[in-house]
């Protein structure tokens, strides 16, 4: 069965509003922050380590707001490879913005932003 345009606008909507998939997510930044320097663009393998653990966390918190919605992972998986190969540019859009949250650059400055706001409040 295939995701219905009600099914994808509701995933959108939840994805984008539920406070708490992206409350989740703040959780996480502030509670593996510290393991980030934000005064270097050195990579090292912590980085990689944590990063695993959020793809995870990731993968979790999609697959609770899919199920919410009645909708498998599968399909919506699908969906994304049948957009990209229609050339459906509103689920275009919708997945670059997927994958940009898990971009492992945009996530290692994420956590650094979150590690050096931290550092700011310590200091207050």
């Amino acid at each position: 069965m295939g995701l219905t345009e009600e099914q994808f606008q509701q995933v959108c909507e939840a994805f984008i509003c539920d406070d708490s998939f992206s409350d989740s997510f703040e959780t996480f930044a502030q509670e593996n922050c510290d393991v980030f320097d934000s005064d270097s663009e050195e990579q090292k393998l912590e980085y990689t380590e944590v990063y695993k653990k959020f793809q995870e966390l990731f993968d979790v918190k999609i697959a609770e707001l899919l199920a919410s919605k009645g909708v498998s992972t599968d399909d919506f998986y699908n969906a994304c490879k049948e957009a990209v190969a229609t050339g459906d540019s509103d689920r275009e859009e919708f997945m670059k913005m997927l994958l940009a949250i898990t971009d492992y650059d945009m996530f290692l400055t994420t956590m650094r932003e979150e590690k050096l706001k931290k550092d700011r409040e310590v200091a207050a």
